[in-house]
């Protein structure tokens, strides 16, 4: 299967940026591609409004319709009415949204409610999967990671922007074994990981990627 990570610095370059690499990473075959934590945000110090929102969705639509490629863009902030903000990581595929995955942990998105008047409204503690080309997907939003119930996924998906984001092993979810992809927006950069919980050595193996272009980082795994 191939994993493609969208090399995208967040703060630096703005979603109609991202959205030229996601048209390029969708000409390569993927099976899935993701983006970072805050892709889809024009400015860090607000939420989008809802025209944003639904404009960059559009957009979105418009460019997966012509593959199959699983595309989870990484995530927005956006007014769900005109008193509360949510997190959300996007899923589309062939031309539709097929889920919104709301975050649940509070890294700093309460503040930038506020900073709009608003109030953040968490995601449930629920298990995040998602199932595509015969494989069970496990989205982890930045800081919800580690915290999370992945159990029962193939591939483990982290949005981050974070200079510390990686790959922890807890008590949750350490006894199961999985292939994980982090894709980061800090620096940027984008990491793999063969995580076997039956290997006596080495249980988490680096999987080498290949960067395209500096737009996009793919992994197979």
């Amino acid at each position: 299967m191939k994993v493609g990570a969208i090399l995208h610095h967040i703060g630096r370059e703005n979603p109609q940026r991202f959205l030229e690499k996601l048209a390029f990473a969708l000409k390569q075959g993927l099976d899935v591609v993701i983006g970072s934590d805050y892709t889809l945000d024009f400015e860090l110090t607000r939420p989008n409004t809802t025209s944003e929102k639904e404009n960059i969705y559009k957009e979105i639509e418009n460019l997966s319709r012509v593959s199959s490629t699983l595309v989870l863009p990484g995530t927005i902030s956006y007014p769900l009415s005109d008193t509360e903000m949510v997190h959300v990581a996007p899923v589309f595929c062939e031309g539709s949204l097929l889920a919104e995955l709301r975050k649940k942990r509070d890294n700093g998105e309460g503040d930038l409610a506020k900073l709009a008047g608003l109030n953040f409204v968490r995601g449930n503690g629920h298990r995040k999967l998602i199932e595509h080309a015969g494989k069970k997907f496990a989205v982890e939003i930045c800081g919800d990671h580690g915290s999370q119930n992945v159990r029962g996924c193939d591939i483990e998906l982290i949005l981050a922007y974070d200079k510390n984001a990686g790959f922890h092993l807890n008590s949750i979810n350490s006894n199961f074994s999985r292939k994980v992809v982090v894709c980061d927006g800090y620096e940027p950069f984008a990491s793999a990981f063969d995580y076997n919980h039956l290997r006596r050595e080495e249980r988490l193996r680096i999987v080498s990627g290949k960067v395209v272009d500096r737009k996009l980082k793919i992994f197979e795994i």
